[in-house]
């Protein structure tokens, strides 16, 4: 098998490579602008594999700071078009070395992917859990709160992100995937991340106290659907 790693010789080949399969993958990190960002090192590991010359299949993990406080990476695309899945134990052997920081490696699969399910299934991931994209038009929504002692307010950087630290992970303790806390410099970058909305994140407090929050972030949407806006966070404890 003919596997090389991501080099600036091969860079454009893997970037075409995505766009060929993003639809049909998980997207989450293979927008054009996360393309654009991917840089060579040690935080995007990326092997790629040949056939007749061609791409024909390639594993990207990427090591973040948050993924990697729980010993954890995700993969930016794990996929071969031939359904074979010595190729995906091939490529994620040549990925093991640079796995040493982590425990566990996962990524997400859309529903009907059978090949690929069988696949990575073969090659010892196991199910963890399954989560739905719920899709809803804008239409104008009530603005009323339950009632006149609770209210919906913005978020203040500077003043607000411990209340919000306080609330996902009291949301997120037991989610599985999602146990690592997050931390109030989570938070603060949210401001000029580029992802979350200008205004995006919200509390919702009962008597003067946080019980509940909602972010929401910029989405480049499905093909066809054009750009959306995604609810990433939705939580109340009452």
């Amino acid at each position: 098998m003919l596997l090389e790693r991501l080099n600036e010789t091969n860079l454009a080949e893997f970037k075409d490579f995505c766009r060929r399969h993003e639809n049909h993958l998980d997207n989450s990190w293979l927008s054009e602008s996360d393309l654009e960002e991917l840089t060579l090192g040690d935080e995007n590991p990326t092997v790629l594999f040949r056939t007749d010359g061609h791409v024909t299949a390639a594993a990207s993990l990427m090591f973040n700071e948050y993924h990697l406080r729980g010993h954890r990476t995700r993969f930016r695309i794990l996929y071969s078009e031939m359904p074979d899945p010595a190729i995906y134990r091939a490529m994620l052997d040549a990925l093991r070395p640079a796995g040493g920081l982590v425990d566990h490696w996962f990524l997400f699969v859309k529903d009907g992917s059978d090949a690929l399910m069988a696949c990575v299934l073969e090659s010892g991931f196991r199910l963890e859990r399954v989560s739905h994209c719920l899709v809803r038009e804008a239409m104008p929504v009530p603005d009323e709160v339950p009632d006149e002692k609770t209210r919906i307010r913005t978020l203040q950087f500077g003043k607000d992100e411990a209340a919000y630290v306080a609330i996902r992970n009291a949301a997120f303790a037991s989610l599985l995937g999602s146990q690592t806390p997050a931390t109030v410099a989570d938070v603060v970058a949210m401001e000029h991340d580029g992802e979350t909305l200008p205004g995006g994140i919200f509390l919702l407090e009962a008597e003067g106290v946080p019980v509940g929050v909602v972010r929401v972030t910029r989405d480049p949407g499905e093909e066809g659907e054009g750009p959306m806006m995604e609810i990433c966070l939705l939580y109340t404890s009452r």
